[in-house]
């Protein structure tokens, strides 16, 4: 599934981070590069991050573009067996410590409920949703299985299913590459 921007939709939630910004065939995409672009990506994302109802200044979208920068880094660094900076590792921390999370108990209809709770603006919760998101798939999966799209000019990351994907969707990158392989083959 893709945004309007062409993001690739459906990795985990980091990696979606992540492709919002690509380095395509078809040209370069950046689904922060304004409000209406970024809501569209959250609208993508619905029921994966909580919804915000504001509407989002050029500032508070350069916090959520710094913290997807730092992802970025941190999983090209991975990727190529090196240790992330400090600097990365200390951007996803501060962004969890400006929106804490907590747990609110509520008693409702003779039992008690739980809810997760956030301190700070929707803008910090929604950065420190993102950086806790990162800091959970950057501990709990192979991160060495991570691949970068084959396709010709994208530089989109997946965590492949299975061990033989090689594009970052079959209908976009694959499609070009059977398409390119076949009028070569017919071309001569």
């Amino acid at each position: 599934m893709t945004v309007s921007t062409s993001a690739l939709i459906g990795e985990p939630l980091p990696l979606d981070l992540i492709n919002t910004r690509a380095y395509t065939p078809a040209g370069d995409i950046d689904a922060l590069s304004r409000p209406d672009t970024f809501h569209a990506w959250l609208v993508a994302q619905a029921g994966r991050l909580s919804p915000i109802d504001v509407q989002v200044t050029e500032r508070e979208l350069d916090q959520v573009r710094a913290v997807r920068d730092h992802i970025r880094d941190i999983v090209a660094d991975v990727r190529l067996g090196q240790r992330p900076t400090d600097e990365a590792l200390h951007v996803l921390v501060e962004a969890q410590l400006a929106a804490p999370a907590f747990r609110e108990l509520a008693w409702v209809g003779g039992s008690f409920e739980a809810s997760r709770r956030r301190v700070g603006s929707a803008v910090d919760g929604l950065v420190a949703e993102l950086a806790e998101a990162t800091v959970d798939f950057m501990a709990t999966n192979p991160v060495g299985r991570l691949r970068e799209c084959d396709g010709p000019g994208c530089h989109m990351v997946f965590l492949p299913v299975h061990p033989n994907r090689r594009w970052c969707s079959p209908a976009l990158c694959g499609n070009r590459v059977r398409v390119a392989r076949y009028y070569q083959r017919h071309s001569n």
